[in-house]
């Protein structure tokens, strides 16, 4: 299972014809979109469109690097919005309930709920995102 980086931006990028073709001969089994490939939210939803039409006999995965915080690929991107995803910490100070000191976990994971179907929107069914206490669900595409 090798899960690569990747130049271009286009279907029509010569790198990124190689790169398909690739998964759809099982030599690869997805990628990872940093902020080079992505200019604005519709080109990126074409180039995504294009790769994840590929046809592997494999599940492919597409993934990016959404932390939140300081770390967020799709960070001012235009369309994308920068305060999509919140860090891990913000995400604890805004869901705490600072008279009990206790963390309302519906709202946290209804937090991450809401997250994950905009994960999937973007096509993206493998978010790298660390977090000390919670999980972001994986939903398939």
């Amino acid at each position: 299972m090798l899960i690569v980086g990747f130049h271009g931006t286009s279907s029509s990028d010569r790198l990124v014809k190689r790169l398909r073709h690739q998964m759809e001969k099982g030599l690869v089994s997805g990628c990872i979109y940093f902020k080079e490939n992505i200019q604005n939210k519709t080109q990126y939803l074409s180039l995504s469109t294009f790769l994840t039409q590929s046809k592997s006999k494999h599940k492919l995965l597409f993934a990016a690097d959404l932390e939140g915080g300081k770390v967020n690929r799709f960070k001012n991107i235009e369309g994308l919005g920068e305060d999509l995803f919140l860090s891990p910490f913000s995400v604890a100070q805004k869901y705490k309930n600072t008279s009990i000191e206790k963390y309302n976990y519906g709202q946290i994971k209804d937090y991450y709920s809401d997250i994950a179907a905009k994960i999937k929107g973007l096509k993206i069914n493998y978010n790298l995102h660390q977090l000390l206490m919670f999980t972001t669900p994986i939903v398939p595409l």
